[in-house]
C-alpha cells in the first residue's frame, strides 16, 4: 500500500492503490503461508508446553472455552470478508466508509454477543468457572472488530502487513503463555492470555491502516450501507456459526460421553490438524479477489476460473492431508507427551476429511459471487444434522476415532452431498467432484497453478 504522502488515484482521495506493479497472488501467499507455518509449527510447541502443564482435564477445559468462543467469531464478525472484498472491487473510491462501516457493525454485534453469552453462562448452578473462562476468552468477540482492515489488505493482496502484524501478535501472546507456565498459573490466567492475542493484533492493523493514510474518523459511519452489508452478511455469518459449532461440536460431545481426559487428548488431535485449516483458509485469501474480477467480466471466463479454482484448492488439500497423516504417528507424541498418543487415529481421520474443507473453500465464493450465501446456511445445518445423529451413534462404540468419523461422513453429506441438491450449487457440482481426483491428475496441476501466478 502507498504511504500516507502518496498520491491517492481516487477522487475522493481514498488510499485505495492501484500501484504500477500490482503484487500477485503468489507474492501474497508466500507472506501468508511462510506467516501461517511459522505461527502453526510454533503453536503446537507452544500448545504443546501449556497441555503438559495443565493436564489433559484442565486442558480439555481451556479448550472448550476457546471451542465456545470460535464458534461466536464468524456471527461477530459477521463473517463479511467476502462481501466486503467484493464491494471494494466495485466501489474502491468508498473503501475507507466501507471499512469503517465494517468496524462498527463488528464492535456492535461483539458486544451484544458478549453479553449475551455471559447473560447465559449466569443461569445454570454450578457452572460459574465454566462462565469465568467463557467470559474471559469472550474478550475477543469484541476486539475482533480492530481487524476490519484486514479486508483491504487482502483486497489489495498486500498480505506483508497482516502476516507481521499477526505474527507479532502471536509471539506476544507466547511469550504471556510461558511466563504464565513458569509461573506455575492456572487455567483462567492462560484464557487471559489466548483472547489477548486477538486485541494485539487489531492494534497492530488499526496502527498499520492508520499509517497508510487511511484513518477511521468514528463518525463517518453510513446507516444505509450497513444496513445493505448486514442483510447480505446474515446468512453466510449463520451458515460459518454453524459450521463452527459442526468443527466443535465433536470436541464437545466427547467432552460429554467420555469425559474431560478424552476431550484433552481429542483437542490435541484438533490441534495438530490445524495446518488444513491454515493452508485452505490462506489460499482461499489469496485467490478470491481475483475470483471476484473474474465474476463482473465474463461468464465463460468465470467458469473456466471456477474450474481450476477448485482444483488448486484440492491440490492443496492432498498435500496438506498426506503431509499431517504421515506426521502424526511420531509428531503428536513428541509435542505433547505420551499420554495423547492415543489420538493418532483421529489425526489420520481428520487428514482425509481436509479435501473436503478445501473444496468447502472454492464452493463458498462461487456461492457468495452468485448471490446464493443462503445455500451455504443449508449446507451447514445439513452438516450439523448429520453430524449429531452419527456422533451419537459412533462415539459410544467407537470412542475418538468414532467422533472423528462422524466428523467426516457429516463433511460429506454437507460439503459435497448438498452441492448436489441445491439448485444454486448444482452448476459447481461437476468442478468440484472432478478436482478431487486432482492428484490422479497431473496434466491439470499447470493450469491450476497459474491462478497462484
Amino acid at each position: 500500500m502507498t504511504e500516507k504522502n502518496s498520491p491517492s488515484p481516487h477522487p475522493s482521495g481514498d488510499a485505495s492503490e492501484t500501484p504500477d506493479a500490482p503484487p500477485v497472488p503468489l507474492a501474497s501467499f508466500g507472506w501468508l503461508l511462510a506467516e501461517r507455518i511459522a505461527r502453526a509449527a510454533s503453536a503446537v510447541a507452544v500448545t504443546g508446553m501449556v497441555a503438559r502443564h495443565l493436564g489433559p482435564t484442565e486442558f480439555g477445559l481451556l479448550n472448550l472455552a476457546a471451542s465456545a468462543t470460535t464458534i461466536l467469531l464468524p456471527l461477530a464478525s459477521l463473517s463479511a470478508e467476502a462481501v466486503v472484498i467484493r464491494e471494494i472491487v466495485r466501489q474502491p473510491e468508498r473503501e475507507r466508509e466501507i471499512i469503517r462501516t465494517v468496524l462498527a457493525l463488528r464492535a456492535m454485534t461483539g458486544s451484544v454477543l458478549l453479553g449475551s453469552t455471559m447473560a447465559s453462562m449466569l443461569l445454570p448452578p454450578g457452572g460459574r468457572e465454566h462462565a469465568v473462562l467463557a467470559g474471559l476468552m469472550g474478550l475477543a468477540l469484541i476486539w475482533q472488530a480492530a481487524e476490519a482492515p484486514e479486508t483491504a489488505f487482502r483486497r489489495h493482496q498486500r498480505a506483508r502487513f497482516t502476516a507481521v502484524a499477526r505474527f507479532g501478535a502471536f509471539v506476544a501472546a507466547s511469550a504471556a503463555k510461558l511466563a504464565l507456565i513458569a509461573a506455575e498459573a492456572g487455567t483462567g490466567a492462560f484464557a487471559c492470555a489466548y483472547a489477548a492475542e486477538g486485541l494485539f493484533y487489531g492494534a497492530a492493523l488499526l496502527a498499520r491502516y492508520h499509517a497508510a493514510g487511511r484513518n477511521l474518523p468514528p463518525a463517518r459511519v453510513n446507516p444505509g450501507m450497513a444496513g445493505r452489508i448486514l442483510r447480505e452478511c446474515v446468512g453466510p455469518a449463520l451458515a460459518a456459526t454453524i459450521a463452527g459449532l459442526a468443527l466443535k461440536l465433536d470436541q464437545l460431545l466427547v467432552m460429554i460421553q467420555l469425559g474431560a481426559d478424552a476431550a484433552g487428548k481429542y483437542a490435541a488431535a484438533c490441534r495438530f490438524t490445524e495446518l488444513h485449516f491454515f493452508l485452505s483458509a490462506t489460499l482461499g485469501i489469496v485467490l478470491y479477489p481475483r475470483l471476484a474480477e473474474c465474476h463482473g467480466r465474463s461468464g465463460t471466463e468465470y467458469t473456466n476460473r471456477l474450474e481450476r479454482h477448485f482444483e488448486l484448492m484440492l491440490l492443496a488439500g492432498w498435500g496438506s492431508g498426506l503431509l499431517v497423516a504421515l506426521t502424526a504417528a511420531a509428531g503428536l507424541p513428541l509435542l505433547f507427551g505420551a499420554d495423547y498418543a492415543e489420538a493418532v487415529a483421529v489425526v489420520w481421520i481428520q487428514s482425509g476429511g481436509a479435501l473436503l474443507l478445501f473444496s468447502g473453500v472454492a464452493r463458498s465464493h462461487h456461492a457468495l459471487l452468485t448471490g446464493a450465501g443462503w445455500t451455504l446456511l443449508t449446507s451447514a445445518l445439513a452438516t450439523l444434522a448429520a453430524q449429531t445423529a452419527l456422533a451419537w451413534w459412533l462415539i459410544p462404540t467407537h470412542g475418538l476415532t468414532g467422533a472423528a468419523l462422524a466428523s467426516g461422513l457429516a463433511a460429506i453429506v454437507g460439503g459435497w452431498f448438498t452441492t448436489a441438491i441445491l439448485p444454486p450449487l448444482r452448476p459447481a457440482f461437476l468442478h468440484q467432484t472432478r478436482a478431487f481426483a486432482i492428484l490422479l491428475r497431473p496434466w491439470r496441476w499447470r493450469a491450476a497453478l497459474r491462478l497462484a501466478l
